[in-house]
């Protein structure tokens, strides 16, 4: 009596294990039908791990590139776009001085002047722009504006040329303050002197936007402004053929300036040309290994569907073997 209670228990308990290990399989097979991808990586791999570790790692490489090429494209529109608002404003006075040079009256002057120092806050405006909270033409200090207002620097200026009388005085006298170290690098200009660390957008591809606002374009665009702004600020006295002059010689430097801003706008849209192509390389580096890592990782669907079914009728085959055990072992209980 023992013995045959013993001997159902054991085959109670091989007839549950065996349930359990057919239903974890059929289970197992089904994700892999369903997904494509094999559950057991170390048997398809026949344990050697090397070349699909080296797939993920260049995939993740892959990844932050396209994260960093992102990041600096946001960045090198917003620069584009600053720099096309400098430039509308650029020939925007130079426009409006052609037209009146010729035939330039004091109320003229007046009205260029005033003209020219909205400019000038506009462009500073624009040239402390920023991105996310980050400033992009202050080189490394992202944290603060490029450049201090209108205000600092015509303060600055109607110091520098106290007693300047002609044109040409006030023209030197501004051009040395620009050209200064202690001038609009100190006054005007609160970023840094180091450009922003070059990018790396692909495996041999680095871009760096080191525009900043103290490139030659920029200070020649503001100079440009601040000479014809400078005939109507307080404290500055000029004659009427000093002012003329000063606004003649604003629209020249315009021409200079626009031709700078015009230089540097081609220098960015070539580096944003590098960024989307390092993109289109990275993107297609990307599918490539994607492709290569599904193949690798991949379950055969036919063998996968044969194994599923084979495992499905083993497990319709224990549940009837289960029940007519069970159906005898009641019988011989009864009996």
């Amino acid at each position: 009596m023992l013995s045959s209670s013993y001997g159902d228990l054991a085959q109670y308990t091989f007839l549950r294990i065996r349930n359990s290990d057919l239903k974890s399989t059929v289970q197992t097979l089904g994700q892999e039908l369903t997904t494509g991808r094999t559950t057991n990586v170390t048997e398809r791999l026949g344990g050697d791990f090397t070349y699909l570790a080296g797939i993920e790692h260049t995939l993740s490489q892959l990844d932050s590139y396209q994260v960093a090429a992102t990041e600096v494209t946001v960045l090198a529109l917003t620069a584009q776009s600053a720099m096309e608002k400098v430039q509308d404003n650029v020939q925007s006075l130079r426009d409006n001085i052609l037209t009146l040079s010729s035939t330039l009256s004091a109320e003229d002057a007046t009205s260029l002047a005033e003209d020219a120092r909205l400019q000038l806050e506009n462009s500073i405006s624009a040239l402390n722009s920023t991105v996310g909270g980050r400033s992009i033409f202050g080189g490394t200090a992202t944290q603060t504006a490029a450049l201090a207002g209108a205000d600092v620097m015509m303060a600055a200026l109607v110091t520098e040329i106290s007693g300047a009388v002609t044109a040409d005085d006030v023209i030197t006298a501004v051009d040395d303050w620009f050209n200064d170290p202690a001038g609009f690098a100190t006054i005007s200009y609160s970023g840094s002197s180091t450009p922003l660390a070059a990018v790396d957008v692909g495996t041999h591809d680095e871009v760096e936007l080191d525009v900043m606002a103290t490139d030659e374009a920029f200070k020649q665009t503001l100079k440009s402004f601040a000479l014809a702004a400078l005939t109507v600020e307080p404290g500055v006295t000029l004659s009427d053929q000093a002012t003329f002059d000063l606004i003649r010689r604003t629209g020249e430097e315009l021409f200079t300036a626009n031709d700078g801003i015009i230089s540097r706008r081609s220098d960015l849209g070539f580096m944003e040309e590098r960024i989307e192509n390092a993109r289109t390389r990275n993107e297609a580096e990307i599918t490539s290994l994607s492709i290569t890592k599904n193949e690798m990782l991949e379950a055969d669907p036919y063998e996968t569907y044969s194994k599923l079914e084979e495992a499905q009728n083993q497990l319709e085959s224990l549940y009837v073997v289960t029940q007519k055990s069970f159906e005898l072992t009641l019988l011989r209980y009864i009996s």
